[in-house]
Formats: structure tokens, sequence, C-alpha cells
């Protein structure tokens, strides 16, 4: 937090609110269920974000859509990456199904999750960045990136696979959403 990580002491006490504020809505009967583990992380992380007035926390997701315990957040900015076949059992069992659920910059997706998503933004009124209108060249030299507003060298990816290109993607238009609120230099998106 802040640049430094918390002490074990720091995340007991933060574990501690939020176990007693999880049995405490279960005991009233407004929750269902104890907290899974990632939602208990989540709370844990959100609880000590708050506390130390973070004004940008980049949170993955575990479940994605609706139901996952990061939409606790309430985030301002969305980022979606390529939608695949995953939690089927929560999230239904077509691409359509799974991407309702989640959805604003959005990476390269596959005819039928992308139509779904550029639909219900539009529904939502939202202004969405796409994945789709970043040109990528690669040669011997790394690959490089190209914006609407600038272009980027960024050398070689740091995970392997084609997948990466769309997640790289993905943080750059995040990154360049991000400069209206944060000092984020062309330089800083490129590294």
């Amino acid at each position: 937090i802040n640049g430094r990580d918390i002490t074990e002491a720091e995340f007991a006490l933060y574990a501690g609110k939020v176990r007693s504020a999880a049995e405490k809505l279960l005991a009233e009967g407004r929750i269902e269920y104890r907290p899974t583990f990632f939602e208990q992380i989540t709370a844990i992380a959100l609880t000590a974000f708050a506390e130390a007035g973070i004004r940008l926390a980049i949170l993955e997701t575990g479940l994605g859509g609706r139901l996952d315990a990061t939409t606790a957040a309430r985030a301002e900015i969305a980022a979606i990456t390529q939608i695949d076949f995953d939690h089927q059992e929560y999230l239904g069992q077509t691409l359509t199904e799974i991407a309702s659920e989640k959805a604003v910059v959005v990476g390269g997706q596959n005819h039928e999750a992308g139509t779904l998503i550029r639909k219900r933004l539009a529904q939502l009124g939202i202004e969405a960045r796409l994945g789709d209108d970043v040109a990528v060249e690669a040669d011997g030299s790394g690959i490089r990136f190209k914006t609407a507003f600038e272009k980027y060298q960024a050398g070689r990816l740091g995970l392997a696979g084609r997948h990466q290109i769309e997640n790289a993607k993905v943080a750059i238009l995040l990154a360049e959403t991000l400069q209206r609120y944060f000092a984020i230099t062309s330089s800083n998106i490129a590294a």
C-alpha cells in the first residue's frame, strides 16, 4: 500500500474487521453464506486501500462478471481481456452468456462476445476504447503498438502466448485512459 508491503499485524487487523462484518451480516440474515476465500481477500484489500486513501487500485477479477467480489470496488474504469470458456458453472455455457456477465476498455474478442459487449455498452451509453483499434507490428526488434493517440515501442512482452498481445493492448488503452487522472507518460506505458 502506497509503495510498501503491509505488516502481518496490519493484515490481521483488516482480516479481523472483515471476519467480524461477515459474521454480523450472516447472523442478521443479510448474506446467505460465509464469504469465499477470494471474497474475503478482496474485502481485506479494499478495506486496506480505503483506510490508506488509495486513489488507484488495479484489481484482477476471479470469477468475473456481476458475481465477482471485485464489483464491491465500484470501479470507474473497467478493462475486459479476451473472454473464453471459464467458470461456466456460474456464468453460462455459451460465450454469449459468459460475455453478458462481464462488462471500459475492451480487448480483442471473438465475434459473438464482441458483438454482445458492444451492444451492452451502447445500451448503457458507455463509450469504450477497443483493443481492435490498436495496431500491432512485430519483428526482431520487438513489438510496436499504435493507438489513436500514440505509438509505443514495447520490446518483448514479459509473458509468452498470443493472448498476451491482446492483454498488452488492453493495458495500453487502460493506461492512456488513466492519463486523465495520473501523471503517466508515454514512456511509462511503453515500459
